[in-house]
Order: structure tokens, then sequence, then C-alpha cells
């Protein structure tokens, strides 16, 4: 082979390894191009402190769930916001070098929390996102980041019963603009439900039906208008109008 075409190759393998180098770089997030020591700290090789959630998860169906370890530069946590009845895994934060991660999350989101079993959690986080996948709803943009501090998955995969209704479909709870927009729908289109004038029309039925048994006849309906004759068959009155809940005058 001429030494000319060799030097080319050369300079060209070089060229090539650059341009794969510069591509690993900019395919790492850029929090680790920013901060190297938080690429090395978010790693399932640490030893594990544990995983921690809110109490009355289960009952509320939104777990706030944080894991813990302890690496080389101090504790590293990363928490996610799993959202069991609707959405799945809809948020990813987290923190790295510090003394006591659980006095930092409680300093700045004070909340109680307990340890929950690594088990419960991994699924919890792990099948929010497939969740959250299976129904095309969105993700955290830094999910993957903080996601390698949480322990895989069983073989088997996630447990999805746990969400949505028995895992079948979501239970949609959320304001009108929050429905619309992670269920892609018009606003104009959704029919609001006010409870608390279902609960009104409600109590208005059950004082319907305690009139009904004290009056123990039914009632006739309709207005009464100012001279003509009375629903019941009474002479006209003068003024007013005629409810069904009035009484004929005796």
């Amino acid at each position: 082979m001429p030494k000319k075409d060799h030097k080319a190759q050369k300079a060209k393998a070089r060229k090539e390894a650059l341009r794969k180098q510069k591509a690993g770089a900019s395919a790492q997030p850029r929090a680790f191009r920013q901060e190297p020591e938080l690429a090395a700290a978010l790693s399932m090789r640490h030893p594990l402190v544990g995983y921690f959630v809110n109490p009355g998860w289960a009952e509320a169906r939104m777990a706030s769930i944080h894991v813990v370890r302890e690496a080389e530069s101090g504790q590293v946590f990363a928490g996610f916001l799993v959202d069991i009845a609707w959405r799945g895994t809809k948020d990813a934060y987290g923190n790295y070098g510090m003394i006591d991660a659980i006095a930092e999350m409680q300093h700045h989101r004070p909340q109680e929390i307990e340890r929950l079993d690594p088990a419960t959690a991994i699924n919890l986080i792990r099948g929010g996102v497939a969740w959250a996948r299976r129904w095309r709803y969105p993700l955290p943009a830094d999910l993957n980041m903080w996601l390698r501090l949480v322990d895989p998955l069983p073989a088997g995969g996630p447990d999805l019963t746990v969400f949505g209704e028995n895992g079948e479909k979501p239970i949609i709870i959320g304001t009108p603009e929050e429905v619309a927009r992670y269920e892609g729908l018009d606003l104009r289109d959704l029919e609001i439900i006010d409870e608390d004038e279902d609960d009104e029309a409600e109590d208005d039925e059950a004082e319907d039906d305690v009139i009904d048994v004290i009056d123990a006849q039914p009632q006739p309906s309709g207005l009464w208008v100012p001279g003509q004759p009375d629903p019941a068959g009474e002479a006209p009155r003068q003024s007013g109008l005629w409810l069904p809940w009035h009484r004929n005058e005796q």
C-alpha cells in the first residue's frame, strides 16, 4: 500500500473516532456534561439506603416515592411522582452530594415519609413508566437520568393491575383543562359535572321523598296564573303563583 494512502486512512480513522466521541458526549444529558460527578453518583451499584413514600399513598392513589443511595460524593436521591389512578409516573427529580438526603428532602418539600419495601417501590416507579407509555401520556424530560438509581424490574415485568381500573383503563381525575390536555380532547367537548350540584340534586330528591310521605297523597303540578281556575278546581285566586307543594286552602 502506498505511504500516502496509509496516512489518509489513519487520518480518516482518527476523524471517525473523534466524531463518535463527540456524538457520545452529546448523547449524555446536559447535567452530566456540566457536572461529571452527578453521572458517577447516579448508579445502582451504590449501596441502597432505602425507598421512601408519603403515608396514605394507596388510598390517595398518588405516590411520591424517593430512592436514596450512598455514593462516593455523598448521599444521592431521586424522587418520582406516580399517579396510580390515571397517568402513571409523571414527574422525576433529584439531587446528589448530600450528607442527609432525607432531611434535605423534608426541608424543601415538607411532608411525612415512611419506608416502602423495594419491590413495591420499583413496581410503582417503573410500572408507572410502562403505564404512561401504554396510554401515551407524556413522561418527565429527565426521567431516564434519575431512573439510574432505581433497581430493575423482576424478569416477569411490572404488575400493572395496581394502576387505573385493575390495570384495564385509566381512572381520569383532574381539572377540565388537565383532562383536555392529556387526553387530547377539545375543552369545549367536555361535559362538566358539578359535584356540588349533584349533591344538591340528591338532597332535593331526598326532601321530595320526605314531603311525599308527609302529604300521603300526590300533588298536582304546574303554575297557577292569576284569574284562572285553581288546578285543584277551587275558585280563582287574586294573585300569586300556585306551586306543587302548596296545599289547597280549606
